[in-house]
């Protein structure tokens, strides 16, 4: 497998990684995407249609070909991975993707859509000159070139900084202290943050918050799953039973029994289910 990521300081505050892969063969045939905050544009190079299902019946509900946009989901998706992919794709930093877009964040969450129904005709020339670029630091260049042509816009600074706050610290209790700081009614506020990350503010802190938990639990070989709820800001286990299963599909201990290398994205053989 071929793997060359590119981080741009021009696009450093919205773009997390640009990367290249080539000759991917994961070795099985679907993947759960479990919810980070985060946004992300795919362009494929291989010509393969991926399928994306249904999460709880397996059925197929979409397919994906050419290029596509995944807006900031609130739970895992379920889709398929294919041999010797080839594809280029920009990871956006949360609020990242707001920038290049021409409607709110909030109208693309919870959905993967066509490349040129986010981006336009643009995004197929890309991908047509993308084909005949042999050179992979050169592909890489023209996505952030297409990138930086695009950026008409930047996200309002209430929200960087409100951004900021949650991800350095998502087990902050209180995220009305977080609206007063703002200056706006928590009603505005709340639509500002919709607009221009794609999920409620309440919602994104308790992602992010669940992203804390799964290298907790990667550290420790005894669970005490009350510590760890409490460690990660959530009032009772329930509470933080009911998330860990809607981000990421598993109990906790079903998902301790698992092995898995990385930690947002989760193989399973869909035959098996």
């Amino acid at each position: 497998m071929e793997y060359i990521p590119l981080t741009s300081q021009e696009l450093s505050e919205e773009v997390e990684a640009i990367f290249y892969l080539k000759n991917y063969s994961p070795g099985h045939q679907t993947e759960r995407l479990i919810p980070d905050g985060h946004a992300a544009l795919v362009i494929e190079l291989d010509g393969k249609e991926r399928a994306i299902y249904h999460n709880e019946t397996k059925d197929t509900i979409q397919k994906c070909q050419d290029s596509w946009f995944s807006g900031l989901y609130d739970e895992y998706l379920t889709f398929e991975v294919m041999p010797d992919s080839e594809l280029v794709a920009v990871r956006f930093k949360p609020g990242g993707s707001f920038p290049f877009l021409s409607k709110s964040m909030h109208e693309y969450s919870n959905q993967v859509i066509n490349g040129e129904d986010v981006f336009g005709p643009s995004i197929t020339q890309l991908r047509e000159a993308l084909l005949v670029e042999n050179d992979p630091m050169n592909k890489l260049g023209r996505v952030e070139k297409y990138l930086l042509d695009r950026k008409k816009r930047s996200i309002h600074p209430t929200i960087k900084e409100t951004l900021t706050k949650i991800l350095s610290n998502p087990s902050i209790q209180n995220i009305q202290s977080l609206v007063e700081s703002s200056g706006y009614s928590k009603k505005h506020f709340i639509q500002l943050f919709k607009q221009q990350v794609g999920l409620s503010p309440k919602l994104f802190q308790r992602i992010i918050k669940f992203q804390q938990i799964l290298p907790k639990i990667r550290e420790k070989k005894l669970i005490q799953w009350t510590q760890i709820s409490y460690e990660c800001g959530y009032y009772d286990q329930a509470h933080f039973i009911r998330d860990f299963k809607r981000f990421s599909g598993y109990n906790p201990s079903a998902f301790l029994a698992e092995e898995f290398d990385r930690d947002n994205f989760f193989p399973e053989n869909i035959d098996d289910l």
